[in-house]
């Protein structure tokens, strides 16, 4: 290791840390471009330092220098060298208009000064680092240090990060960037835009990615701080996709990137910056030609630098403040706050109307327009003109003429509007992350000890902080036995604090968590701000919690001046929005802690009633699902959409009523809507996506019945809920072309369309979408599946308790709506008269209770379903399916009133089955209930046993059960798992259940009941985690065993639309000791038996099974494909069914 004894220079009173330096010694670390000789620098002069030295390493070069041709480019890598690079001093200053305005005698500038660079220069993208540790394996959080100065002025040598870093356990970046017109003038190159100088924070924390380690720190925790014109940086950092993984978490200090911006292509600040130069204005090249060719100095103005929005670095929005209001944010965890006078004395500066003896009230109300430019330039389409005198009302006492009195209001209200509001704003819209934490601050110690020529009505000024975070009251005198500057005990406690809340949260991302830390200190606990309760910490040197601070004042400007400025704007921290292909949605945050037991998030976001298609009314009633009509504003999606018109089906018993009821929501043919709950809106989050398509055998149901919220709160997942079209309204089949029939299934293809196109903007991930539903909604996913208008919609697929054993009608076959059409008194001699009579008549009047078909109709649906199962001729999509062990046990036989605690006779039975066993011969064309009869019975029934009324009755029961959902639900595993691997495509990957555990809720139940159809959406939508009323005891009596089983049952189902395996937990938000759930394979027909202790099992009834899926079907006259490869008997008819398959989806 290579030593060089490091260089002093000195002015006026040099500090003893510039006579150290000439004692210090040199250490060597690589760097990807390079060897650099830093300096070993003892740590006397610094009060309490934990390290009697740290390593520094100046003047390193990140990126090349950005001049000629490289004037507003991208930062490029700098060039390497041989040797080793002497990294002892700083490197030049960016150029800048002025230099940072310290007052007389500050003693930041004053220990800063000798080491300055004496010069500024293009050349300037360099940055410094400070470390306790070299060594590679030290593994310290890193924080990198944006300065402040407006973006115009500034640079990293200002701040003396050797007094933390000597301090605590952290290793210290701090970076040069361009400024001013260098760093953000508008361009029209794709490839900047004009962020410049955001790219070179970005360039700069590449290079710390890279090389860090090698300096002790740890680039997986990286934290970006800066203050003033640096927390701007660090926020719009923050909003950038660009800098996503680039760092862990962010600090602001005094700054939120509440300012103007500019639109992408929107070059009118170059252009006359371009005139007032003489350059050529014909041709943009040789305008900025031009322009890059001018020295630095030509091109830098005193003004507020604007980024630009919409382009390759900033989201598309239109300013700033839309992307925080609408939440588009980088997930990170994030510390930000103000000092409670930030226009107390510095600032203040430039209103020399303000004085101790006040300002005249009349003075305040001329000033105060000029005073707001910040939101002239934040909403530039807004008049600041309908904002003065809200402002004035909001501020003051209209009875009031006291100077004193409004002088102190003016300065509150500069404070909350050029930093507290945004900073508020910022918060709500981190905070929106459930992961992401965030923690508020307001800085309130007024420090006069070292700045006695502030009026005493200043509070804690802008830049205060900047003495508590860089340790400047821990510095010694020269003889290193007294303090240097005469702060008081406790504002030297003050600073250790600070700097100890500052690198907790660097560390392990929460302040008042002191794990790995250097010293500990008895810290008041720093509460987390959460969008419901908004907490922060009043920073001093007696610190305390408080929440909303200032929340009348924070709710003008962050509501009512965006509105008055013409933005649409709702509440912060109530709703949230989001946008759709089709327009802004308002949702809302739903509370669980009081809701939901062992919820992991405390809240969650949710999105009703958002329209996924146009009406289906008037000439659309029948037809394909049209796109909605967009909208402009904000659309309010914070209740349900209308239930489509159905018949109201009677529930058994009052806790069907309240877990699974309409809650009173009206039906309307207006009803084609869905509804989206998340954890995190942001679109990066990337969760699965659940979608749930209801049951309620094509008649009746909503998607407003089912909590989704509760699963969500519970599991990484985004859940989706869909209406469709019910009913004749739904499935009656017509002789139009382009669809026949079908359109409850083709509005579900529709949402499916819609979730494609948005559910990232909701923090769902359109490649991991997974439909499922139960019953009816079971069958609906099973259609989708063998469907080829569904193809690559989703790529899971979930059946609860239903595959499509449904009937079936060719297409033309319109016997059901002539029928329906003559009862109305609609003549059928025009089948366009009749369609237009019925189409005229009111939804109310088809509301009836039958069998509705699927009908093939070469576009949905190729051929029977029967007939794609039994040929595997389905999409290949991973399939979790199962039923539960009694679904005939209580809902659904209350068609059967005979069937009773006594049991039934024979001749029940034998009268009765032909009933349901027309369903089953409607499934395949031609058939009929008498060539299948007696098998049945021959089936189920044991001669001895035949007079048993018991028996009959858990038999009757039993071949229902099979036949209508045990069945179908065994030949479309088969049908799945025996599909052959292709070369560009994995097998599909198939589980099956029979969920076993009857609830101890059904107590009301006669004791022969099982699992009855319906009770599995009781644990998979987590009812038995709802809390009562007071959230301190269960809602109902389920057991501990049934909670840990509804847990267990969304982890397993949340587990597979992640990964495409239950078992397999990676990404889930809680772990669950869950037993293996084998894979279903067409040899061993594996399933899990699902219960509150769950075991496998294989070839669940298998008997009966064969029965249903090979006999009677062969009875029916069907060829029956019992092969595992997916090849057909016959060759031809794969080939011809193949070819129809491709041309209807190209078709499509």
């Amino acid at each position: 290791m290579g030593r060089r004894a490091g260089k002093t220079s000195g002015v006026g009173d040099v500090v003893v840390l510039a006579a150290l330096l000439g004692l210090a010694g040199g250490v060597v670390v690589p760097t990807t471009y390079g060897e650099v000789n830093g300096v070993e620098l003892p740590t006397s002069f610094i009060g309490g330092a934990v390290f009697d030295r740290i390593y520094t390493f100046k003047g390193i070069p990140y990126a090349a220098p950005p001049v000629g041709d490289l004037r507003w480019r991208p930062p490029q890598d700098p060039a390497g060298w041989t040797g080793v690079r002497d990294a002892a001093q700083f490197g030049a200053r960016c150029p800048q208009v002025v230099e940072m305005p310290f007052p007389p005698g500050s003693p930041l500038y004053e220990l800063s000064g000798p080491f300055r660079s004496n010069s500024s220069s293009e050349d300037c993208l360099f940055l410094n680092v400070y470390t306790p540790n070299v060594a590679s394996t030290a593994d310290l959080p890193v924080m990198v240090w944006l300065h402040g100065g407006g973006l115009a002025i500034g640079s990293a040598d200002t701040y003396p990060a050797e007094i933390p870093t000597s301090l605590n356990n952290v290793v210290m970046v701090t970076i040069n960037y361009r400024l001013g017109n260098l760093g953000f003038l508008p361009t029209r190159d794709a490839e900047t835009d004009g962020n410049v100088a955001l790219m070179d924070m970005a360039k700069a924390l590449q290079w710390v990615q890279a090389n860090i380690r090698n300096f002790g720190g740890d680039p997986d925790r990286v934290t970006i701080f800066g203050q003033s014109g640096g927390a701007w940086g660090v926020s719009l950092l923050v909003m950038s996709p660009e800098t996503r993984g680039l760092y862990r978490r962010a600090i602001s200090q005094s700054g939120v990137a509440g300012l103007g911006a500019s639109r992408r292509g929107d070059t009118a600040k170059t252009e006359n910056l371009a005139a007032s130069l003489n350059c050529p204005m014909d041709s943009f090249d040789d305008m900025m030609s031009c322009l890059r060719s001018k020295p630095a100095h030509d091109l830098l103005e005193l003004d507020a630098p604007v980024p630009i929005v919409g382009g390759s670095f900033l989201p598309d929005a239109d300013d700033l403040w839309d992307i925080m209001y609408k939440k588009q944010v980088n997930e990170v965890d994030y510390l930000l706050g103000t000092m409670d006078g930030e226009f107390s004395y510095g600032l203040l500066a430039a209103v020399p109307q303000v004085t101790a003896d006040g300002l005249d009230r009349t003075v305040f109300e001329e000033i105060l327009p000029a005073q707001l430019n910040f939101i002239a330039a934040q909403f530039p389409d807004g008049n600041v003109d309908n904002i003065v005198q809200p402002v004035i009302d909001q501020y003051m006492n209209p009875d009031s003429d006291d100077p004193i009195y409004t002088r102190d209001r003016f300065i509150q209200l500069m404070t909350d509007y050029r930093f507290t509001a945004t900073t508020v704003l910022m918060a709500q819209a981190v905070a929106a992350h459930d992961t992401a934490r965030v923690y508020q601050y307001e800085f309130q110690h007024h420090t006069t000890s070292v700045s006695p020529e502030r009026p005493p009505y200043a509070k804690a000024d802008h830049g205060d902080d900047l003495f508590y975070m860089f340790g400047i009251p821990l510095l010694r005198d020269d003889t290193g036995a007294s303090w240097k500057y005469s702060f008081t005990q406790e504002e030297r406690d003050l600073s250790l604090d600070m700097m100890a809340y500052w690198v907790n949260f660097a560390a392990n991302g929460d302040p008042s968590d002191f794990t790995g830390a250097a010293r500990m200190r008895d810290l008041v606990t720093w509460p987390r701000y959460m969008t419901s309760s908004q907490s922060y910490l009043k920073l001093d040197v007696t610190s305390s919690a408080d929440v909303k601070i200032r929340e009348s004042n924070m709710k003008f400007w962050n509501e009512e001046v965006p509105r008055l400025m013409g933005k649409d704007v709702i509440a912060v921290g109530d709703d949230f929005v989001v946008s759709t292909t089709h327009g802004d949605v308002r949702g809302s945050e739903f509370l669980t802690s009081s809701v939901v037991g062992n919820a992991l998030f405390d809240r969650v976001f949710t999105f009703k009633g958002i329209p996924y298609a146009a009406p289906p009314v008037g000439d659309l009633r029948w037809r394909p699902p049209q796109d909605p009509a967009g909208w402009t504003g904000v659309r309010d999606v914070t209740e349900f959409g209308a239930r489509c018109p159905q018949v109201e089906y009677p529930l058994p018993h009052p806790i069907y009523g309240e877990v699974l009821g309409s809650g009173g929501i009206a039906s309307s043919e207006d009803c084609l809507f869905l509804n989206v709950y998340t954890p995190n809106v942001s679109d990066t989050a990337n969760l699965p996506v659940m979608v749930w398509i209801h049951g309620g055998a094509w008649y009746f149901g909503s998607s407003s019945t089912y909590p989704a919220e509760i699963p969500t709160s519970l599991n990484n997942v985004v859940m989706v809920t869909i209406n469709y079209r019910l009913g004749n309204l739904g499935f009656l089949p017509t002789l139009d072309d382009d669809a026949p029939g079908n359109f409850g299934l083709l509005d579900a293809i529709k949402a499916l369309e819609w979730v494609q196109s948005n559910i990232q903007n909701f923090g769902g991930d359109p490649d991991r979408v997974t439909i499922f539903g139960e019953s009816a909604g079971g069958w609906s996913v099973s259609l989708l599946v063998m469907s080829p208008m569904a193809t690559g919609l989703f790529h899971r697929a979930i059946s609860q308790s239903g595959v499509a054993g449904v009937p079936v009608a060719q297409k033309g076959d319109i016997t059901l709506t002539q029928n329906l059409a003559l009862s109305l008194n609609c003549s059928t001699d025009s089948y366009d008269d009749m369609m237009s009579c019925l189409r005229g008549l009111p939804s109310e009047d088809f509301l009836t209770l039958m069998a509705w078909p699927v009908v093939i109709d070469g576009r949905f649906l190729l051929q029977s379903p029967w007939d794609l199962m039994n040929h595997k001729f389905i999409n290949r999509v991973d399939y979790l399916l199962g039923t539960n062990n009694d679904e005939f046990g209580l809902l659904l036989s209350v068609d059967f009133p005979f069937i009773d605690a006594d049991g039934m006779t024979r001749a029940e039975f034998e009268t009765n089955l032909p009933i349901p066993l027309q369903t089953i011969a409607d499934q395949y064309w031609g058939g009929s209930v008498n060539t299948i009869l007696q098998p049945v019975i021959d089936q189920y029934l044991d001669p001895a046993m035949a007079d048993d009324p018991i028996y009959l009755r858990d038999q009757f029961q039993q071949l229902l059960m099979d036949a209508f959902y045990a069945a179908p639900t065994v030949m479309m595993a088969k049908a799945e798992s025996g599909m052959l691997a292709v070369a560009w495509e994995a097998s599909s990957r198939v589980y099956q259940y029979e969920l076993q555990h009857s609830a101890s809720v059904f107590s009301f139940r006669p004791p022969y009941v099982g699992v009855d159809h319906g009770d599995d959406l009781f644990f998979l939508f987590g009812i038995p985690l709802l809390c009562d009323d007071k959230g301190s005891y269960w809602k109902y009596s389920f057991t501990q065993e049934e909670r840990d089983l509804s847990l267990d049952m969304m982890a397993y189902w949340v587990n597979f639309a992640t990964n495409g395996d239950p078992n397999d937990s990676t990404g889930a938000a809680r772990m669950r000791n869950l037993v293996t759930w084998p894979r279903y394979m067409t040899s061993s027909q594996s399933y899990l038996k699902l219960a509150v202790t769950s075991s496998t099992d294989v070839k669940i009834r298998e008997s009966n099974m064969k029965f249903w899926n090979e006999e009677v079907p062969r009875l029916m006259g069907k060829d029956i494909n019992t092969g595992s490869g997916g090849i057909p008997e016959t060759s031809c008819s794969i080939f011809v069914l193949a070819f129809t398959f491709v041309v209807s989806y190209l078709m499509a």
